[in-house]
């Protein structure tokens, strides 16, 4: 009976880790992170005002909770005030409402219109 060969003593090439994909990909990641961190960005915020308005005297609680500061509390005291005592004319005519005080009219008043 004839003896078998030797086994072979050549490696073979090793195939790619997921620690080695790993840290190719933490490496890219890095370096596109870099890259655009330098890169001045263009687009400006808007400086020009609210997008929309919202009118006090028809709106719901989900319209007022898009207001800066105003949360389901106010927004429910906004609504029972306006059913208890009527339209509000303005602004200043929020400082009726529980909770709301003289600088919060000032500040919303580019987010709301005030029709009957």
């Amino acid at each position: 009976m004839p003896t078998p060969p030797p086994p072979a003593t050549a490696r073979p090439a090793p195939k790619p880790t997921a620690a080695a994909l790993l840290c190719v990909t933490v490496a890219l990641v890095g370096w596109v992170s870099f890259h655009y961190a330098r890169v001045p960005h263009t687009a400006a915020p808007r400086t020009d005002g609210p997008i929309y308005r919202v009118d006090v005297n028809a709106a719901r609680v989900a319209d007022l909770l898009h207001l800066p500061e105003v949360g389901p509390a106010k927004a429910e005291a906004i609504l029972a005030e306006r059913t208890a005592r009527g339209p509000f004319a303005g602004p200043d005519d929020l400082r009726r409402v529980k909770g709301i005080g003289a600088k919060l009219p000032e500040r919303l008043a580019g987010y709301l219109r005030f029709e009957n």
